[in-house]
C-alpha cells in the first residue's frame, strides 16, 4: 500500500466543490456508516455540520445520526453562560450573548438542519451508558467520530465500532492537546495552525493521527474568526479523512507522547495575558 501523505498544508483548491460530473454514485451498502457524537455548543458546531452536511454528498459516507449531548459537559444554560461570562468578560460577553440570541431566533437548530439533510439526529445524557451502547451497538456503525464531544468516551464505546472511534482536534497534535487550542495558538504567537484527526483512545488527544493539515493565521486574527475559520476547513478535513478510512489507503502516525503538551480551559489571567498580547476574543 503506498503511503498517503498525512501531515500538509491546506491548499484553497482542497475546499472549492466537486463538480457534481466528479460525484461516483454509489449504493449504501458501499459508504462508510457513520455516527457523530456532538455537543450543540450556541456558535460553532453549526457553521461546522452546515459545511459538512453540504459537502457530504461528494464522500463514500453514510451518515446514520448525529447524537448531541450538553454543551462543555454543564448542567444547565445558567452554569454555561457563568463560564462564558468569566472568559470573554462583560462587553465580549454581551457581544456573544447578541449574536446567540440572534441565531436563535433566526437561524435553524442542529437538529433543523440535520433534518432538512436527511440525517438522523438523537438527544442523549449519557454516551456510556448501558442504554446508549445497546442503541449504538444495533445501528452497527463503522467509526464513530467525536466533533467537539464533551464527554469522555469509556473503553466499551472506544471498541465498539469495527472501525474504532476518531476525534476531529482543533489544535497541532501533538502538542496543544486538550481544550480550546486555537486560543493557545493564538496565545503562543503561532503563525500556523492545525485541524487532526486521530483515533481515540484512553487518554486525551493521544491516539494515532490518521490525517493532520495546517492552515496559515494572518497578524490580528481574533479568537472567534479563527475558531470560525476552522470550522469550516474542518468539515472537509473530516469528511476527507472519513474517505482514507473508507478506502483503507491510509498510514497513521504517532502522537508522539514525549513531545505532547496539555492546556485546559482559559483562566482568568490566561485571558488577560492574551489581551495585553493585542490579541482579540471576538
Amino acid at each position: 500500500m503506498n503511503p498517503v501523505p498525512i501531515r500538509r498544508s491546506l491548499d484553497p483548491k482542497d475546499f472549492q466543490q466537486r463538480s457534481a460530473d466528479g460525484v461516483e454514485t454509489q449504493t449504501e451498502t458501499a459508504l462508510l456508516k457513520v455516527v457523530v457524537i456532538t455537543s450543540e455548543d450556541p456558535f460553532y458546531a453549526k457553521r461546522f455540520f452546515g459545511e459538512f452536511l453540504r459537502l457530504l454528498p461528494e464522500y463514500p459516507v453514510r451518515l446514520l445520526e448525529i447524537v448531541s449531548v450538553r454543551p462543555f459537559n454543564t448542567p444547565s444554560v445558567g452554569a454555561l453562560a457563568r463560564q462564558m461570562l468569566q472568559f470573554y468578560g462583560p462587553r465580549d460577553f454581551g457581544r456573544m450573548a447578541s449574536r446567540y440570541l440572534w441565531k436563535r431566533l433566526c437561524e435553524a437548530n442542529l437538529r433543523t438542519l440535520a433534518t432538512r439533510r436527511g440525517a438522523a439526529f438523537f438527544p442523549a445524557q449519557d454516551i456510556n451508558s448501558v442504554e446508549f451502547l445497546s442503541r449504538l451497538a444495533e445501528m452497527e456503525p463503522d467509526a464513530v467520530v467525536s466533533v467537539a464531544a464533551p464527554q469522555i468516551f469509556r473503553k466499551r464505546l472506544l471498541s465498539l465500532p469495527r472501525l474504532g472511534c476518531w476525534n476531529i482536534h482543533g489544535g497541532y497534535l501533538p502538542r496543544y492537546r486538550g481544550m480550546m487550542p486555537a486560543f493557545w495558538t493564538l496565545l503562543n504567537g503561532e503563525n500556523k495552525g492545525a485541524i487532526t484527526v486521530h483515533k481515540m483512545n484512553a487518554r486525551l488527544d493521544d491516539g494515532e493521527i490518521l490525517l493532520q493539515k495546517t492552515y496559515p493565521i494572518p497578524p490580528g486574527e481574533s479568537l472567534d474568526h479563527l475558531i470560525r475559520r476552522s470550522k469550516t476547513l474542518g468539515a472537509r478535513v473530516l469528511l476527507d479523512a472519513l474517505k482514507m478510512l473508507h478506502t483503507g489507503d491510509y498510514e497513521l502516525l504517532p502522537n508522539d507522547r514525549t513531545q505532547a503538551t496539555y492546556f485546559s480551559f482559559p483562566t482568568r489571567l490566561d485571558v488577560q495575558r492574551f489581551r495585553s498580547r493585542g490579541l482579540k476574543l471576538v
